[in-house]
């Protein structure tokens, strides 16, 4: 018998509790993390553009963001969806292949024709009624180069709505970057920040996990 199979027999688990997968069976909800679910998926739905979740190493951004994109992808007539987990293409052309590959498009090569590839998409799927999601983690390590053309890429909109939804997920020294960008910032409609688990907050999720 493996030492695996010894530790779940041992203490009459029928799972590794305590993986570093994401593993959603075995998310646990703080009231903070429900409220920060609920503030992006009400970003996404009204269409306001770039929202920004921070957050120190362990405290749930990716596990919360799989929670978000398993409810979009169960509505595929509503929701087109991009994960992308590295964001740190040196370049805004290589930027905009690894957007486009995420979306399900072909690469092209200019960065201009990606540019117009790029909005076509975005335009088509609002004619088709469909919300346009990117979800882009660890945003720390995305270069400047690739911040400003975010910033371009939230301008992409109608009189009302912005054709593309942003969610950026990233560690606290993001912050940093972001103050040399103030366009940027000032594109930003929505945050929230997850911090560590109170000592209440712990003890209810060992217990929910067991």
């Amino acid at each position: 018998m493996k030492p695996l199979s010894l530790y779940l027999k041992h203490f009459g688990l029928k799972l590794a509790p305590f993986s570093t997968s994401p593993d959603p069976q075995f998310a646990y909800d703080t009231r903070e993390h429900q409220l920060a679910v609920a503030k992006v998926a009400y970003s996404v739905s009204e269409r306001r553009g770039i929202f920004l979740l921070m957050g120190e190493v362990g405290t749930g951004k990716t596990t919360l963001s799989q929670l978000l994109l398993n409810s979009w992808e169960e509505d595929p007539e509503t929701y087109t969806i991009a994960h992308i987990t590295d964001p740190s293409a040196a370049t805004p052309a290589a930027f905009l292949r690894v957007t486009l590959q995420a979306f399900g498009l072909e690469p092209i090569r200019n960065l201009q024709d990606l540019k117009d590839r790029l909005q076509i998409f975005l335009v088509e799927q609002y004619q088709a009624g469909k919300i346009v999601v990117l979800m882009l983690d660890e945003c720390q390590t995305i270069s400047r180069a690739n911040l400003d053309l975010l910033q371009t890429l939230s301008n992409v909109q109608t009189q009302k709505v912005k054709l593309l939804q942003i969610i950026l997920l990233g560690q606290p020294n993001f912050s940093n970057k972001l103050a040399q960008k103030p366009a940027l910032k000032s594109r930003i409609t929505g945050g929230a920040n997850l911090n560590a688990l109170t000592f209440d907050d712990a003890i209810a999720m060992l217990h929910f996990r067991v």
